[in-house]
């Protein structure tokens, strides 16, 4: 028989927030210019319709911290970067992984 302690608290609880919204804040502007570039380096351009709707809607969207209108979203699945898109340019994804869903 397994038993669980329910009110013990993991170091990587298993939730569908986000980084951001587990900890009441968003990332700082430096930490997101290296998730940024960490999908710059690794992932795939795809262009303007790299990726499919239906696919964006399940995924978490994190948006840049700055005040401009066209600002990058990077979207996340269970807390991984899986896509970055960049107003005007289009998606960089990590194809593997976002077939995957």
């Amino acid at each position: 028989m397994n038993t669980q302690n329910v009110n013990v608290k993991t170091a990587t609880p298993e939730s569908p927030k986000t980084w951001a919204e587990g900890h009441g804040d968003a990332l700082t502007p430096a930490q997101f210019r290296d998730l940024y570039d960490h999908l710059h380096t690794n992932a795939m351009f795809t262009g303007i319709s790299g990726v499919d709707g239906a696919q964006l809607a399940e995924l978490d969207a994190l948006e840049e911290p700055t005040e401009e209108p066209e600002a990058a979203i990077i979207y996340l699945h269970k807390g991984w970067p899986l896509a970055l898109y960049e107003y005007d340019t289009g998606y960089l994804i990590f194809r593997e992984a976002l077939a995957a869903l």
